[in-house]
């Protein structure tokens, strides 16, 4: 509906994370929503630390599992990193799927800051240390694959993203995998990987996407 539609929506959107929260304490991915609503939307718009706080505390009356992973998610936007990092990662679920898939999102989130700061050593690891715990995170085997990349460990990379590939078929794997194709040398799978990526829908990012039309355009 357009930007002013949407800034009209924002209140019944908290309300409604709110509503279901007051229906099922135990709703943790609605406390996620709440928290990452208050933590992300700015404060003449309903956003505010201080109830994002409060939401944790009310989830630590249900499930202190849950408000460790919530803790460790504002920890992370208040740039406490290892703080973060250590939270989220001392969480058992005690085979708990929700919690389970919660904590894996905010690790992957967790070690994608890492890459956003180009420290890809560290991504390598918390990314490593996600796929321990969830074997079949396919963003996690994709976030390695291209710390690795990013180091220049190319031949490492590429069993990565074909197994990222393999769990769930993605645009970003395949503009991955032409990367590592390019790299090492093989420009025909490269520009088959890039072509498949840009084919692909949901499209890439816009940077993405420049990118993988000018490197088709070098191989070609």
């Amino acid at each position: 509906g357009g930007m002013m539609a949407g800034m009209g929506s924002l209140g019944k959107i908290r309300d409604s994370f709110k509503k279901a929260l007051e229906l099922d304490p135990r709703n943790f991915n609605a406390a996620n929503s709440l928290m990452t609503f208050y933590l992300e939307v700015p404060g003449l718009m309903g956003g505010s630390n201080s109830k994002a706080k409060e939401v944790i505390a009310e989830t630590q009356k249900v499930s202190p599992a849950v408000a460790s992973l919530l803790q460790a998610k504002f920890d992370l936007k208040d740039e406490k990193i290892e703080k973060a990092k250590n939270g989220v990662l001392a969480v058992n679920s005690n085979g708990n799927t929700v919690i389970a898939q919660l904590q894996n999102e905010i690790a992957v989130e967790i070690a994608q800051s890492f890459v956003k700061d180009k420290k890809f050593v560290e991504a390598e690891k918390m990314f490593r240390e996600v796929i321990q715990r969830f074997p079949d995170s396919s963003v996690a085997y994709l976030g390695l694959g291209r710390s690795l990349q990013e180091q220049g460990r190319v031949k490492e990379a590429l069993p990565q993203l074909e197994k990222s590939l393999s769990i769930e078929i993605t645009g970003a794997a395949f503009y991955r995998l032409g990367k590592t194709w390019q790299a090492l040398g093989d420009k025909a799978k490269a520009a088959s990987f890039f072509e498949k990526a840009l084919a692909f829908n949901p499209a890439l990012g816009t940077k993405t996407r420049a990118d993988a039309e000018e490197q088709l355009k070098l191989l070609k």
